[in-house]
């Protein structure tokens, strides 16, 4: 962990947006440590974030399309950043290295100039985490966020998790329409032990990554939740899956393989009836306790919140432990939705790191670190 200041960090040095959401043309040189971007709903600060995210993740933190990302009477827009990755806190720097995407019609990414071939190529080079009012969802909302937060965390730091969670998809994607056609096709039933087998194949990979980033999500996230709340509360985090039982009594792999593709096996005539798929890694969960109640049915909104915070701080924590250098860190309009504990709490976390906040409050902050300031009107 950063918290004695002293780990390198992603630094973004420059960032330069045409027509992207409101940004006609606009190019931002951030600081290193804190940058506060000001202004008035609908003057395009989340949208600075979000290019920002999108170069990260290759996807949009607002659940946008890529054409609702381009500015309203143009056919493309582009993304630019210049970044240093590995600034060191000392201030020796490194690498400069360019980023870039550009959508329309298509889209073209680029690492230091060069084309890359696919979106898995873009993932990783600009590390980030993202905590936004939304990210209350993380406690409070269904499976599909949290399995969410995991993949977009997982992707970004193993190549290999988004090539298996790619070809997951696209089996339980075929096999779902394997099943709603078996009506009128009887005979593509016999074709469903070869998707079941495939899918277990995957499944034994993605569910075991999963774990293994859990158990650390819990022991840093229990850390985080106990600082922010003077250690009144427990915080816990597991993983819940339907292999639970199948990756717990078998340690072998091909004991494994054959538990979980019997468990797909033992489902089919369910699967069969209700013409879905309801057996594999699409069904995994993160369950959040709160003094060993689950919080989605306990806990108020502060404590959601604080949840929520814990959990997106712990994110950081991982790529910190995992890369030894710290990711990017995206706070948006998040002052609105906490106290000034909590607030205060965020801000001096935010030390040892490249941090981009975005707030319509024209207040001071209180720091003990340097700000980067840019009003936007």
């Amino acid at each position: 962990m950063m918290e004695g200041g002293a780990a390198p960090y992603y630094q973004l040095l420059r960032l330069c947006l045409r027509d992207f959401r409101c940004h006609a043309a606009q190019t931002f040189a951030f600081e290193p440590g804190l940058n506060v971007l000001r202004g008035a709903n609908g003057t395009g600060k989340t949208s600075v974030l979000e290019a920002v995210g999108y170069l990260s993740t290759v996807r949009s933190f607002r659940r946008a399309p890529e054409t609702g990302m381009i500015r309203a009477d143009a056919d493309k827009c582009t993304v630019r950043a210049e970044i240093e990755a590995e600034y060191i806190l000392s201030g020796d720097p490194g690498r400069v290295r360019t980023l870039g995407a550009s959508l329309g019609a298509s889209r073209e990414l680029r690492a230091d100039g060069v084309v890359l071939e696919s979106p898995r190529a873009m993932l990783g080079r600009l590390p980030s985490v993202v905590f936004a009012p939304e990210d209350i969802a993380l406690a409070k909302d269904g499976p599909a966020e949290r399995r969410r937060f995991l993949d977009i965390l997982l992707s970004q730091l193993r190549p290999r998790y988004v090539a298996g969670l790619s070809r997951c998809r696209r089996l339980l994607r075929d096999k779902q329409q394997l099943l709603a056609r078996i009506p009128e096709k009887p005979s593509f039933t016999d074709m469903l032990p070869e998707f079941d087998r495939r899918i277990a194949e995957t499944w034994i990979y993605l569910t075991a990554e999963r774990a293994k980033i859990t158990e650390r999500l819990n022991e840093l996230a229990a850390r985080r939740h106990a600082a922010v709340t003077d250690g009144k509360e427990v915080l816990s985090v597991h993983l819940i899956t339907q292999a639970q039982e199948a990756v717990e009594s078998n340690e072998d792999a091909e004991a494994l393989f054959s538990a979980l593709y019997a468990r797909l096996s033992s489902r089919r005539p369910a699967e069969l009836a209700r013409r879905q798929c309801l057996t594999g890694p699409q069904r995994d969960d993160l369950e959040l306790l709160l003094d060993g109640r689950p919080i989605r049915q306990y806990g108020s909104q502060g404590q959601l919140r604080t949840a929520a915070l814990s959990l997106k701080l712990a994110q950081r924590d991982v790529f910190v432990e995992e890369l030894g250098i710290a990711p990017l860190l995206l706070l948006d309009d998040v002052f609105s939705e906490l106290d000034e504990t909590r607030r205060q709490y965020l801000l001096e976390n935010t030390a040892g790191g490249q941090t981009l906040l975005t707030t319509a409050d024209k207040g001071e902050l209180r720091l003990d670190h340097p700000v980067g300031t840019f009003a936007l009107c």
